[in-house]
């Protein structure tokens, strides 16, 4: 949507990226082994008896997590359109989403990036630093780290803390020469 609207003629002062991977980032799925060693090793400053109980919590939310999605997933799939607004037509969104984000490959932007990156670390997938963006930005990338996982940035108790980062992001921005 940047270089399109640049491309007319408009001028973009900020380009704000939240916890997403480029999808054409190489992207490697850990094995269940290496998912367990990345957990363990990102819990290292808990107590043993707490970093047990962090592993099972973890196992549990994804096994919710990965049952929950999938029936979403096969609902919206069964299902045809759904009304505006409610939640079957939020999942559809979602998976063409999905769909879309699989087969898009971003061109290089003449500006300069911001990712908002989760500061948990992905145990299921390894991703480079960066998440494959720096090579996108011809101006360069900022990575800000920002509390919540990924799918929870926009909750309630993490809301804040990434607003407040944007601000900081958009007042940075605006002192950039252009």
């Amino acid at each position: 949507m940047t270089r399109q609207l640049t491309a007319m003629g408009h001028r973009v002062e900020f380009v704000g990226l939240f916890d997403t991977q480029n999808p054409a980032a190489p992207v490697r799925h850990y094995s269940l082994s290496e998912r367990l060693k990345v957990f363990w090793k990102d819990s290292h400053d808990h107590p043993l008896a707490k970093r047990i109980g962090l592993l099972g919590s973890r196992i549990l939310d994804g096994v919710k997590v990965n049952r929950r999605t999938r029936a979403e997933q096969k609902r919206a799939l069964d299902s045809g359109s759904a009304e505006a607004y409610s939640d079957l037509r939020r999942v559809q969104v979602r998976e063409e989403n999905w769909r879309a984000m699989q087969s898009y490959r971003p061109k290089r932007f003449s500006g300069r990036l911001t990712l908002f990156k989760s500061s948990f670390v992905n145990d299921k997938i390894e991703l480079p630093a960066d998440y494959g963006w720096s090579s996108a930005a011809k101006s360069g990338l900022d990575i800000v780290s920002v509390t919540g996982h990924h799918l929870e940035l926009f909750d309630p108790e993490d809301i804040g803390t990434l607003a407040t980062a944007l601000k900081n992001s958009l007042k940075r921005s605006s002192r950039r020469p252009s």
